[in-house]
């Protein structure tokens, strides 16, 4: 039995079983790696996550304070105007309360000496309306009584009965569809009259002014039209026709425009000269802009435009100064980047629209009243019908001074 035993116990395969348990310790070696390296990198995500979350946070709020204090300067300001258009209306009509009030509250009996109450009365009824305005919860409704009364009134009214000087600019112009060799040298033709923009109704109808509806007389000042002189010759008069006028809405962006032609009775060219101005009617339009009331919109979307400005310097200056090759707030910064850029982009697209409504004074001509503004450059064209179509062919530019208003 003995022998048996030891015969056995020498076959035993010692070196495969060592071999089997070297390699399945190093499978739970491996296996216990894996997992820890699992767990660390859940973990450093875990805390990226709560870092860019924090981060996204902490933009949101300083957003939240940029539009409340927006919010704050536009309701301060909508009731500093309040405040001074409703105590510029309030002053003329509590000096005819007070005289009311004298009147009816003192008998003719009475001494003059017993009216002092009654100024007295007048002198707290400012305060106590301005109060009212200031204190009140409700949103602040800006009053047009006052600053916006010229706008509250026709638009054609405020042109009757001014007249206006016109340089027209006769020339090539680019997009015109004139002969190849009309103007082709590049001279110029200019021609000078003064028109009156009249209230009376026009009957003759145009499709240059759609309609009769609204149109009214154009007077052409002494009928005639005086050309320019230049080397060759000097100035010479052109017999011209009253035409017609009208202020329509039209324009790009919803802005006014302003329509008139007149009637040149011949065709005008200096001798030599390859430009000339037809015989017919001369059409021109330009833009159109009353004075009164003006909104603070452009003032708004201005200070907007500016404000992103600088948040997207800001996000850009946070960038540079991250120098790390990867980094989740550098990355929160370029997607903010995106997001204000779109509407950088729009803010400067609404900008330019409202200047376009409202330009500057600066770039208007104006009249001396302030009441109306023209652009400083218009159009000038012919009509031409081919058939049952209509072609309007572009014959220059001109410009508009005010002259006086009868």
């Amino acid at each position: 039995v003995s022998e048996a035993k030891v015969t056995y116990v020498s076959q035993i395969p010692y070196k495969s079983i060592m071999k089997w348990f070297n390699h399945g310790l190093q499978c739970a070696m491996m296996c216990a790696v894996q997992a820890f390296s699992t767990f660390e990198a859940r973990r450093s995500t875990g805390l990226r996550t709560l870092t860019f979350a924090q981060s996204a946070d902490a933009m949101k709020l300083e957003i939240e304070e940029l539009r409340e204090d927006a919010k704050r300067r536009l309701e301060k300001l909508n009731e500093q105007v309040a405040r001074r258009r409703v105590s510029q209306e309030n002053s003329t009509e509590n000096s005819t309360m007070a005289v009311s009030e004298i009147v009816t509250s003192t008998p003719v009996s009475e001494p003059m000496t017993r009216r002092k109450p009654a100024v007295k009365v007048e002198e707290t009824k400012t305060p106590v309306s301005e109060e009212i305005v200031v204190t009140t919860n409700e949103p602040v409704t800006i009053p047009r009584k006052v600053t916006e009364q010229r706008d509250a009134r026709d638009a054609l009214t405020l042109l009757e009965g001014m007249t206006w000087k016109i340089v027209l600019n006769i020339g090539r112009e680019r997009g015109t569809w004139m002969p190849q060799e009309w103007g082709e040298s590049g001279q110029r033709l200019v021609l000078n009259l003064n028109v009156r923009f009249t209230p009376q109704q026009l009957y003759d109808r145009d499709d240059f002014l759609n309609g009769v509806a609204g149109s009214r007389v154009l007077e052409v000042v002494g009928h005639e039209v005086v050309t320019g002189p230049s080397i060759k010759e000097g100035e010479r008069t052109i017999k011209a026709r009253n035409g017609g006028w009208k202020v329509s809405q039209d324009g790009p962006a919803g802005t006014k425009l302003l329509r008139f032609y007149f009637e040149v009775m011949e065709e005008v060219q200096r001798e030599g000269e390859d430009v000339s101005c037809p015989k017919g009617r001369v059409y021109c339009t330009c833009g159109y802009f009353p004075q009164g009331g003006r909104s603070e919109t452009k003032e708004m979307l201005r200070w907007q435009k500016e404000q992103s400005d600088r948040r997207l310097r800001m996000l850009n200056d946070r960038i540079n100064e991250d120098k790390s090759p990867i980094s989740w707030n550098k990355l929160a910064a370029m997607k903010e980047i995106t997001k204000e850029s779109w509407n950088f982009k729009k803010l400067v697209k609404e900008v330019a629209e409202a200047e376009m409504r409202e330009p500057d004074a600066s770039s208007l001509r104006l009249s001396d009243d302030f009441t109306v503004g023209l652009s400083k450059e218009g159009g000038v064209c012919r009509k031409v019908e081919k058939g049952l179509s209509i072609e309007y062919h572009i014959l220059g530019r001109f410009g508009a001074r005010y002259e006086s208003k009868k």
